[in-house]
């Protein structure tokens, strides 16, 4: 069966079931709507002999039950042998029974050796010397030692991040850094005109430590208890907002805060702050929520409109938002020695059945959209310019491959030109050798000479009527001077003949006027006159010789 913590209300008796992990808050708060402070000296934690649950009564209440099983659980006879003690594990204050073997913590739940932890608590006393450090939590800004009576001699130890401070009489004597102190009048003169005593370890002086955690505590939640009107600086129209979000925070200055804000308090922790979860809690009513709200509601509208924020777009300027108002908290905070680092609105709350929001989003959509046509239609434009200077590019470029395309096609058109022309060339050329090979293979077997051949051809040009220049052409043809000459006479001949027909002339010695069948002068036969033949290939008329000139067909 699962213990079960009860709490009894001073004022309407009622039993209140609290959780073991509300204990640390020290304040329960009643469903009558009082406050029950369970570290107050009349409110003592017993647990029940019989069933072995923890009940917090007054110490004045001797008519206590247990409300589980109604056994008393507040006797006189408690009282007499009834002893404070302090938890070994997390330092809280309770009475237990002096004779018990075993005690329970109401705070933590922790069993330990009663006798064991009385024999070490009376050991310290006769030393005269005890070990004082930090046991608080994590979660804790502030945290006071639960013995207030410390003997010379004593050894604090101050860990990193921490301070410790030194109360008597509700004045601050002395500030501790990390480190490890002997509190005596040799290492701390301050502590004589504290005291005002003799140093001796054997005496107690009542005095109060606190120690301080610096460390900086993350993620403490607030958020607004109602809506924050404020005006939209576009539209001119008021609506009404909420927000929340976390923050974190440190003690800069571990005295002023002791002095302005603790107290008396035995700890100052997270939840002291903005209370449970940064909103109103049953239990604890956080110390800053009004200061926080108050700097939040007041000053949330005013950084919107100097900035021009639009409600609609209020979430992209969270962060500016965010830390104009932790300078504007940090303002106040700096005077109770605290300091907010960072400070975060992580939603704001916008009005959706407002009629007036309503109408303010849909007017930003229609902007929204009619901005994001124009960049389209900037885009687009911008694209098909792009586009059309690529095309351009790739245009300018076909235009060279096309060039160039067509220069190599000239150039190849040209060259098979070129080949097609010489090997013509080279084809008339062999025919042509064909053709002379030929007539001077006919010439040959006719014996018929090449100086018979010239003579023919002059003759031919001289009964055509071009005596001009046949002596020049005769003698670039390499003919000698004898042939030319007898040349020369068978022109004279011919472009001026002699009035009889039948005579000739010796193409040996160059006679003329011959009328026998030999030359009188050298004896040479008078040549026949040959027979002419046409070409049935060509056309070709008038041939003398075996083959035809002009195309080589053989006469047939």
């Amino acid at each position: 069966m699962a213990k079960i913590i009860l709490v009894k209300c001073p004022s309407c008796g009622t039993y209140n079931e609290v959780k073991q992990r509300f204990l640390s808050h020290n304040v329960i708060r009643c469903k009558c709507g009082s406050r029950i402070n369970i570290m107050e000296e009349t409110m003592q934690a017993k647990e029940c002999d019989y069933c072995g649950n923890t009940v917090f009564v007054n110490t004045t209440d001797y008519t206590a039950k247990c409300p589980i099983c109604g056994k008393p659980i507040n006797k006189k006879e408690d009282l007499i042998s009834s002893i404070d003690i302090h938890c070994p594990e997390c330092n809280a204050a309770f009475t237990v029974n002096k004779n018990a073997t075993v005690a329970t913590c109401p705070m933590c739940n922790v069993k330990f050796e009663l006798q064991e932890y009385l024999k070490k608590q009376q050991s310290r006393k006769e030393t005269g010397a005890m070990l004082i450090k930090y046991d608080g939590g994590n979660n804790v800004f502030v945290w006071k030692h639960p013995i207030e009576n410390f003997n010379f001699g004593s050894q604090l130890v101050v860990g990193e991040s921490q301070e410790a401070i030194l109360f008597k009489d509700g004045k601050a004597w002395a500030s501790f850094d990390a480190g490890r102190y002997t509190l005596d009048i040799k290492t701390l003169p301050d502590l004589e005109q504290a005291f005002a005593i003799d140093e001796r370890s054997d005496v107690a002086v009542r005095t109060e430590i606190y120690f301080i955690n610096k460390v900086t505590q993350m993620n403490l939640k607030w958020g607004t208890d109602t809506k924050i009107r404020l005006l939209d600086p576009e539209s001119n129209i008021y609506m009404e907002l909420g927000a929340f979000g976390t923050f974190n925070m440190k003690v800069t200055d571990g005295k002023k805060l002791l002095v302005k804000l603790v107290g008396t308090e035995k700890t100052f922790g997270v939840d002291s702050v903005m209370g449970v979860n940064g909103f109103s809690s049953e239990y604890v009513a956080g110390q800053f929520k009004t200061l926080v709200m108050n700097k939040v509601k007041s000053n949330l509208s005013r950084i919107i409109i100097n900035s021009k924020i639009s409600v609609i777009t209020i979430d992209q300027y969270l962060d500016l938002i965010s830390d104009k108002l932790r300078v504007e908290i940090n303002d106040v905070l700096g005077d109770y020695g605290l300091f907010m680092p960072e400070f975060y609105i992580t939603n704001v709350l916008f009005p959706e059945e407002d009629p007036n929001f309503k109408r303010l989003k849909q007017q930003y959509a229609e902007r929204t959209l009619r901005v994001r046509e124009e960049e389209i239609k900037a885009a687009e434009a911008k694209a098909k310019g792009e586009r059309m200077t690529i095309e351009h590019e790739i245009q300018a470029k076909l235009n060279v491959v096309d060039a160039k395309r067509d220069a190599d096609t000239t150039i190849i058109r040209a060259n098979a030109e070129a080949e097609a022309l010489k090997i013509t060339a080279d084809a008339m050329t062999t025919a042509y050798k064909n053709q002379a090979r030929a007539e001077a293979d006919e010439m040959k077997a006719k014996d018929y000479t090449y100086q018979d051949e010239t003579t023919r051809i002059i003759g031919q040009e001289a009964l055509n009527g071009n005596t001009s220049g046949i002596i020049a052409d005769t003698i670039g043809l390499g003919v000698t001077l004898g042939a030319v000459n007898a040349a020369a006479n068978i022109a004279e001949s011919i472009v001026n003949p002699i009035s009889s027909t039948n005579t000739w002339r010796c193409s040996s010695c160059g006679k003329t006027g011959i009328t026998s069948k030999f030359c009188p002068d050298c004896g040479k036969a008078k040549p026949e006159t040959p027979s002419t033949w046409t070409c049935k290939k060509c056309g070709k008329t008038g041939i003398t010789s075996r083959f035809c000139p002009d195309c080589g067909k053989e006469r047939s």
